[in-house]
């Protein structure tokens, strides 16, 4: 090989540019001078660069050179710690057993390693997000991940306090992955309101946007979630007019082809009508009857399609279940719990506004019973594969007047949060029963239900198989 040195010669001969004879254990010049015989008969390499440079014949007078223009310089720089940072959360993303698989929480994440290296509050909210993931997987404490919460927070301080920054995709994104990382750290399915506020605050602002990117369509969509969850129980948390206009516009998404149709009652649409329905059951009866009578029986479809996966898991007896088809099966699951969740609370606010439908009680054992059953087979994806479980559990018992169906979930409560991650049931279960003694008494006040709104109701119901 051309430039390739090929002399063998011991470091001693090398050095004064005598011939070696390459002698062992020691040449002749080395042993008549009495010195050490080192690297004798040894190959020296020489690391070359290998590029290529290729250069093009161009005449000048026929094809110009068109004139060069100064590109503009990235406000951030790809960095070492910037890959840093994207590798550990795709490691987060790739993980195979869906007890700490991340994909429930949203569509978007992929398209964040992308994002980073541009925005310090995404990149701090990442940072905090991988390593309560790894606090998580180990169930050991750190305080490096408490500090990168902290340093995530303060960053996020930062950027809402910056009438530019605070505006963006990527800000809500950090408060989205902040929060999800605090219910980590902190061992509870709890969402914490200020948290909350801080996304219903940056979505009314990012749904005004005239032309929003596909993340931040994704992010729109995925985020209004927890906050119309939380103000089902919170009525201080409201979910902005505009982002409801603009979700109306989108339209729902179109299902994947491996599952099935779209079930409505897990439609944004859907769940953007709980707040009314439950706060004020008087103005929306007609709504909140259509309501629940449409997740009755949209429960039992989805509930079919999750037997059919577990059957087909059960089916491969010799073979590991993929990941895709786990996947699969807790999609099922957890989109059952939610059903579950808000059938649960719509049937106690229908009863309170209409005591005398006899077919509620029916469908509450049903429901609570269901939630039992679901949350003993979800039991092997804890903690992040069965997430929306303990809620479901907790409005059961808030609720269901069998005392041994009652202790009964109360026990696998307690199992669930001998996962890792506790919930403050007893603190949901307390607010729903707070909300139904007070709306009992609202409705006490009012005069009663028309009889033709009673017979439309009853006249559509039947007890769910």
């Amino acid at each position: 090989m051309p430039g390739v040195p090929s002399g063998r010669g011991c470091e001693a001969c090398r050095k004064q540019k005598k011939k070696c004879d390459q002698t062992q254990p020691s040449c002749a010049r080395c042993a008549r001078l009495n010195i050490p015989c080192v690297g004798g008969g040894v190959r020296r390499f020489k690391f070359m660069d290998q590029g290529v440079v290729v250069k093009l014949a161009v005449d000048r007078k026929k094809n110009p050179l068109p004139p060069r223009t100064r590109s503009p310089t990235p406000q951030f720089l790809p960095s070492s710690q910037t890959n840093a940072i994207a590798n550990a959360f795709v490691c987060m993303m790739e993980v195979t057993d869906v007890r700490y698989d991340i994909s429930c929480y949203g569509a978007f994440l992929k398209q964040v390693p992308s994002r980073l290296g541009n925005s310090p509050v995404l990149d701090a909210s990442v940072t905090a997000l991988t390593h309560a993931s790894a606090a998580l997987y180990t169930r050991q404490d750190h305080a490096e991940v408490f500090q990168k919460y902290g340093h995530g927070l303060s960053v996020l301080r930062t950027a809402l306090n910056n009438a530019h920054k605070s505006h963006s995709a990527d800000t809500l994104c950090a408060i989205y992955f902040l929060m999800i990382a605090e219910g980590w750290i902190m061992r509870k399915y709890d969402v914490c309101v200020g948290h909350v506020n801080g996304m219903a605050y940056v979505l009314n602002i990012l749904a005004a946007k005239l032309d929003p990117d596909p993340f931040e369509q994704d992010l729109l969509q995925t985020l209004c979630i927890p906050v119309i969850l939380s103000s089902i129980f919170d009525p201080t948390v409201q979910l902005p007019a505009s982002v409801m206009r603009r979700i109306s516009v989108a339209g729902p998404r179109r299902p994947n082809s491996n599952q099935g149709a779209s079930i409505q009652s897990l439609q944004i649409t859907t769940f953007a009508k709980f707040p009314g329905l439950v706060h004020h059951p008087e103005l929306h009866f007609s709504d909140l009857v259509a309501t629940y009578q449409q997740m009755r029986l949209e429960y039992s479809i989805l509930r079919r399609r999750l037997d059919t996966r577990t059957a087909d898991i059960a089916a491969e007896v010799n073979r590991v279940p993929s990941l895709e088809t786990m996947r699969l099966q807790s999609l099922c699951q957890v989109g059952c719990c939610l059903m579950l969740t808000l059938a649960i609370i719509l049937n106690r606010v229908y009863h309170t506004c209409d005591p005398l439908e006899t077919s509620l009680d029916d469908d509450l054992h049903h429901f609570c019973r269901e939630s039992l059953t679901l949350a003993e087979a979800a039991l092997p994806h804890r903690p992040l594969g069965s997430s929306p479980i303990p809620l479901n559990l907790s409005i059961a018992w808030a609720v269901v007047r069998d005392a041994d169906l009652r202790d009964r979930i109360e026990g696998i409560i307690e199992l669930y949060e001998a996962s890792y991650i506790k919930t403050p049931w007893k603190t949901s279960a307390f607010l729903l029963q707070q909300h139904l003694k007070q709306l009992r008494l609202r409705m006490a006040s009012l005069p009663p239900l028309e009889d033709s709104l009673r017979m439309d109701s009853s006249s559509s119901s039947a007890t769910p198989s």
